[in-house]
């Protein structure tokens, strides 16, 4: 059994709802569009003689960066310790997510789809959504045997960084 422990931080909390669909995705490029749009408008307003012109601009960005973030860092910061803290059971059957409290996440190997490993994780496709480890929680040895145990259960559809 590979096990490993982690505390889930902000970044790890983002990048597992960015990669968890399609939609997530494609609503994370649109904002990031709609921030460059009005950063765009915001840095032109400077040059405007109208105060009108640059506090809208500005308060436009500001609202942008509000809807983002503001709901990301809510539901981020309504965990609580207990629940930030992660282990990780993986065995030849099934991945078990747990947090301090005891609730569980729990799948079997054969739901998964793909794999895809970053820098910062695993990114599990799996027949409905998706799941994110954390390399975090891994030491070295457990990083091998759980690339190995991914291998085995998903062949050509793991990509992974070796």
């Amino acid at each position: 059994m590979i096990t490993g422990q982690t505390n889930v931080s902000f970044a790890d909390y983002c990048r597992a709802l960015a990669g968890h669909s399609l939609v997530a995705r494609l609503l994370a490029g649109s904002m990031i569009l709609m921030f460059v749009y009005f950063l765009a408008g915001a840095l032109t307003s400077l040059f405007s003689d109208d105060l009108e012109d640059i506090l809208g601009s500005w308060a436009y960005l500001v609202l942008v960066l509000v809807v983002w973030f503001g709901p990301l860092v809510w539901s981020y910061r309504r965990l609580s310790p207990q629940q930030r803290q992660i282990t990780y059971e993986i065995d030849s059957e099934r991945v078990v997510m747990r947090d301090a409290i005891g609730n569980a996440v729990i799948f079997p190997w054969a739901e998964a789809r793909s794999c895809r490993e970053v820098s910062e994780g695993f990114s599990l496709r799996m027949t409905v959504g998706r799941r994110w480890i954390s390399k975090h929680a891994f030491g070295p040895e457990a990083l091998r045997e759980l690339r190995t145990e991914i291998r085995a259960h998903l062949g050509g559809q793991a990509r992974l960084m070796d």
